[in-house]
């Protein structure tokens, strides 16, 4: 038999197109895939500096960096939990909207007691208050099916406005990869019916359908 575990992710325009991110606001956070490289921008991003929202109490109060420019991302464990990585690559910035910008970003991974509530973060990775090259998070001990988030912001200097930057991101690890298991090989005879036994994180797409009683539950009866 043949599982298929599928997971949705938002791509953006363009960075030349310079449309305010969807996700500058933690409840709108793009969701990250484990091994699926998204490509994003923090491009005309905004930072809501107050108590208990998305951003921050205070513009230096996020943990080890300045608020600028932030945006989000969000993912969920597997079930088992454990170790996950967050690697920012291909910064670009030579398209900043400010000819006087910096070219460095900064991130940090938080768990949320209350989605979006920053009076409930908590710091889970590294912190990394600013990087041009590549940005690497570690997280350890995520605990299993979770919802995380992952702020990236752009760093400023005394001389340079904070930056707006092209970039990608990749998940990987042990406590995000999807845990899917199909179950034994079964075998019917014409006429008869089975229950399937699947295990999985996400959404569940069983192929092919056309017997199922239903593809999308993890145990539907196959005939």
């Amino acid at each position: 038999m043949k599982f298929i575990w599928t997971c949705f992710f938002v791509l953006f325009l363009p960075i030349s197109s310079f449309l305010q991110p969807v996700n500058d606001n933690c409840i709108n956070a793009t969701n990250l895939c484990a091994g699926q490289s998204v490509i994003s921008n923090n491009f005309l991003a905004t930072s809501s500096i107050c108590a208990g929202c998305e951003d921050g109490a205070v513009q230096t109060g996020n943990f080890c960096f300045e608020l600028n420019n932030s945006v989000w991302f969000a993912f969920t464990t597997n079930d088992l939990g454990g170790a996950g990585t967050a690697t920012i690559s291909n910064l670009n910035c030579s398209s900043d909207t400010l000819p006087s910008a910096n070219n460095e970003l900064q991130a940090v991974i938080v768990s949320a007691s209350i989605p979006c509530d920053e009076s409930t973060y908590e710091q889970v990775s590294n912190c990394i208050s600013a990087e041009a090259n590549n940005l690497i998070l570690l997280a350890n001990n995520l605990t299993g099916s979770t919802t995380y988030y992952m702020q990236i912001d752009g760093a400023e200097t005394s001389s340079l406005s904070a930056s707006e930057c092209g970039f990608s991101i990749l998940l990987s690890g042990e406590g995000v990869d999807p845990n899917i298991n199909a179950g034994d090989d079964l075998s019917i005879f014409p006429g008869e019916t089975i229950a399937l036994s699947g295990e999985a994180n996400g959404t569940i797409s069983w192929s092919p359908p056309e017997t199922l009683s239903n593809p999308s539950q993890l145990n539907p009866t196959a005939s």
